[in-house]
């Protein structure tokens, strides 16, 4: 059997889809909503909310505003969802960033489908705009049922979150002239303030 393949950037992008995994949960303790991807308090800081749904914690910790660490406001659509983005000097960090949360929104995918029993899937592919967006859908929708529970949805991110975790320790490590330097997680981001 052959070695699975793997691309010099697969280390980097899995400690990325980790680092925005770990935000999300941070932000989905400091306050869980539904009926919107996250609820503000008129008066405080641009930055601040007061809860965020699942979906909302993704996008927020994948453009930065997570646990503290804001690089941009988030705008609401008119439609009781709000839209995350994050100022960017370089289109490739924006790029990044849209990456790596679209690869954390495909692992909670996945880790929902794992808790039900469904078989993940063989290799991982990226997903087209249309099929991402549909998975979007299914994660709000699934965090705004009337029964479901913050423990419920934490528990989901975790399994994302472990999963990731089992992919990082069996990726090879880039070689020494290919090494991309890893980012941060959101805890160790907070162990530096």
């Amino acid at each position: 059997m052959l070695p699975p393949e793997t691309s010099p950037d697969q280390h980097d992008e899995l400690n990325q889809q980790l680092a925005v995994l770990e935000g999300a949960r941070a932000e989905l303790e400091a306050g869980w909503v539904q009926g919107s991807w996250w609820a503000v308090t008129a008066g405080e800081g641009p930055d601040h909310v007061d809860g965020v749904c699942l979906v909302g914690a993704l996008v927020r910790a994948g453009t930065g505003h997570s646990t503290g660490h804001s690089t941009g406001t988030g705008h609401s659509t008119g439609t009781g969802r709000s839209t995350g983005t994050g100022r960017s000097t370089s289109s490739n960090s924006e790029s990044s960033e849209n990456a790596a949360t679209g690869r954390a929104v495909d692992a909670v995918y996945d880790a929902l489908w794992a808790s039900r029993g469904q078989p993940g899937p063989a290799r991982q592919l990226i997903p087209s705009p249309q099929v991402r967006l549909a998975r979007v859908r299914m994660l709000t929708q699934w965090n705004d049922r009337p029964e479901r529970t913050k423990t419920e949805v934490t528990t989901v991110v975790d399994r994302a979150i472990s999963a990731t975790i089992l992919a990082l320790m069996a990726t090879p490590p880039p070689e020494a002239g290919h090494a991309a330097p890893e980012a941060p997680t959101a805890r160790a981001r907070s162990e530096n303030r």
